[in-house]
This record gives C-alpha cells, structure tokens and sequence, in this order.
C-alpha cells in the first residue's frame, strides 16, 4: 500500500499546473493569441524586436544625413547668392547705376551736398578704352562739374575708399555721346578714390580773388 502511494505522489508532481505551462510558452519565443474575427496574431519576439530597433535606428540616420546634406546645400547657396548681392550695390533699383566697393576706408566720413571733394577718377568703355583720367581732381558734389552718375554715388562713398562705379547711359553720357570717344547710349566704368571731402566754405570768408573766380 506505501509503494502504491509513493508511485501516485511521483506521478502527481510529474504534471504541471496549467500557469506553469503558460509561463514556459511566454518563456520560449513566440506567443499566439485569439483575435475575434480574424483568425490568430503571432506577436514579435525579443529578436524581432531588437531588428526592428536597428531598423528604425538606422532610417534615423538616413533621413539626418540627407536632412545636413540638404541643409548645407541650401546654406553654401544662400551665401553665394548673398555675397555676389554684396558686391555690387544697385543704388537706384533700376540696374542704371551700381558701386561696388574695391577698398574699404578706416573711418566712415560721407561727403554731403555742396561739399568740395578731392578724387583720382578713371573711366572707362566696356572694351577697356580709356576716356577720362585726372588725378586730385577738385569737384563740387552737386554741381554738375561730372556725370550724373558721380554727383549720385560720391555720398555714398567714404574718405579713402575706392570704389568702382558702372554708369548706364541715362546719367553718363546719355543718346549723344561724347563725340569722338564716347559712343551714344554706352555704360561707362569709373574708378574712384575719395581723397578728401569739405563743407563749401562760405562766401564772406574767401578772399577777393577766389570769389571773383567763383562768380
């Protein structure tokens, strides 16, 4: 009788409860559970999920990359665009006059209206042709002692800077030209250097002499 009971208690313990039989199939990869109305779903395992996590990681990457790429493309662009803007200054807006500055000056004094400027000037055709040249040339901002176009850009210019001016027609020379080296309806290049800029002296103050040849 004591042997038949020791056999059933073995036998008993043999079996697993219907919790430990879940906790192993949880336990040894992939579980399957009812979904109403379709069947069965196998759900991912631990590797399954750990590839989809590299996966994820490296279309993450991806898209960073190609995002800097694009990026930097679209920088280096917009500098380029924006230096070559720099360089040249469209003072009215209609393309007929432009300054671009060769050497900047130390300080930032603007000659005004009525001043007396001293300045090196070279202009020339679009050929390279030479048509004017003068060195401490003395003029009167204003005046019309030069083109237009002079008169329009010299007070955006500051003492000791050097710049190059393109002239369109309408405020150089204009349909007429300047017979015989200056064709009609031609864009003019000058050089200018601004060596000085003075307020005009008033008339009270000048001797005699200047003030004769001033009228």
């Amino acid at each position: 009788m004591s042997a038949d009971m020791a056999n059933y208690t073995n036998c008993i313990s043999s079996i697993h409860s219907p919790n430990e039989e879940l906790k192993q199939l949880e336990n040894s990869g992939p579980s399957v559970t009812e979904q109403s109305g379709s069947g069965v779903v196998v759900e991912n395992d631990s590797n399954l999920e750990a590839n989809l996590s590299e996966i994820e990681a490296e279309v993450s990457v991806s898209d960073n990359t190609q995002s800097t790429r694009s990026t930097n493309g679209d920088t280096h662009e917009s500098v380029d665009k924006g230096k070559e803007e720099e360089e040249w200054l469209d003072i009215l807006g209609s393309g007929q006059l432009k300054k671009k500055v060769l050497k900047r000056a130390e300080n930032g004094y603007r000659p005004q209206r009525s001043h007396i400027c001293e300045i090196n000037l070279q202009g020339s055709l679009p050929d390279g042709t030479i048509i004017d040249k003068h060195d401490h040339l003395s003029i009167q901002i204003g005046d019309a002692e030069v083109v237009q176009g002079l008169d329009l850009a010299l007070p955006l210019m500051d003492v000791g800077e050097v710049a190059l001016l393109e002239v369109g027609p309408r405020f150089a020379y204009g349909s007429q030209g300047r017979e015989p080296d200056i064709p009609c309806d031609v864009t003019v290049m000058y050089t200018v250097e601004l060596l000085s800029s003075e307020p005009e002296p008033e008339i009270e103050t000048l001797p005699t002499a200047t003030r004769r040849e001033t009228g």
